[in-house]
């Protein structure tokens, strides 16, 4: 079998079902044919942007794009690698050289060009500590207008108790 051209995705076995064994996803791999973006999901062309995103949900469909992958998301800015996933805490999912995982429980998320990508105040709570700048500009963008503390409230309530790095989040941010 020949593999279609352009941008295509395709797990495991739906190559092994297309005829194609092991060794040979190997040489098309050295070859530069396919393009392993985690173990069991292979592209045909580099996996970058929005395509990795589309690869890794098209494995994944209940993972949700959280921190600095979703306030790129939000922002309409370009996706930059590694992204970070949200999974829950009973799944298994491993961190590489392209993906950053996340276990919780609490994962709310909207869709974005039909990606779950994690509300701002979960993915604001995700952003790494050293980019806290990053994560109140992230809240100060999302939570505008009159009703904006009343929204921040209603988002929270779904967190159950507010992590302390959040409402500290929270309160350096304009919101309002």
């Amino acid at each position: 079998m020949t593999l279609p051209l352009g941008r295509c995705i395709f797990t495991t076995q739906e190559l092994y079902d297309a005829g194609i064994g092991r060794h040979h996803i190997s040489t098309l791999v050295r070859r530069g044919a396919l393009h392993r973006v985690i173990p069991g999901l292979y592209t045909t062309s580099r996996p970058y942007g929005n395509f990795l995103l589309q690869a890794l949900q098209h494995q994944r469909p209940d993972i949700v794009f959280t921190g600095r992958t979703a306030a790129q998301l939000h922002n309409g800015h370009r996706v930059t690698t590694p992204v970070t996933v949200l999974v829950a805490r009973d799944k298994t999912f491993r961190s590489g050289p392209l993906v950053t995982v996340i276990r919780a429980q609490h994962r709310p998320f909207t869709l974005i060009d039909g990606l779950r990508v994690a509300t701002p105040l979960r993915a604001a709570l995700d952003i790494p500590a050293e980019e806290d700048g990053s994560a109140v500009a992230l809240l100060d963008r999302h939570y505008t207008g009159r009703h904006a503390r009343a929204q921040v409230e209603k988002d929270l309530t779904a967190f159950g108790r507010t992590p302390a790095i959040l409402r500290r989040r929270i309160n350096g941010a304009s919101i309002g």
